[in-house]
């Protein structure tokens, strides 16, 4: 037996952050739902895998990051990386107040057979929105 790509969609449609609120002009001209405040700690999420995962990768939807120090937790352990969730830069010297898509991998050993979970922790000084997280990852077929 070999291996196979599988992935999940995880809806979160949260603000991460210190200042409620400070987000909902741009969450109404979006025409959606508004985005629930969560202040440091996004809901920790479920996602089932099948047998045997291995490594994977994880695409975040972001909007207005200002800083680079954010974590994601997989099964509540912080994945190595320098950059979980990385700031959105001014570009000519607009703001910095957009929606991005990053990309961070999950090691092996990360994944486990069955449940799991994922959370995102904000840092300090920073508010931002978390729309939606795709988890993709290797699995026995």
């Amino acid at each position: 037996m070999g291996h196979k790509s599988d992935f999940r969609i995880i809806h979160f449609q949260e603000h991460l952050g210190e200042h409620e609120g400070v987000h909902d002009e741009a969450v109404t001209e979006l025409g959606v739902d508004p985005f629930t405040f969560k202040e440091k700690s996004s809901s920790i999420k479920s996602f089932d895998v099948g047998r045997d995962p291995r490594e994977g990768y994880i695409l975040i939807q972001t909007y207005d990051v200002d800083f680079s120090y954010h974590r994601i937790l997989i099964n509540g352990n912080d994945i190595p990386s320098n950059f979980d969730i990385v700031a959105h830069v001014e570009v000519d010297a607009h703001e910095a107040r957009y929606w991005r898509i990053w990309y961070t991998t999950i090691p092996n050993g990360f994944l486990v057979e069955g449940e799991n979970t994922i959370q995102i922790i904000a840092g300090d000084d920073d508010d931002f929105l978390i729309n939606d997280v795709i988890i993709n990852f290797r699995e026995k077929d």
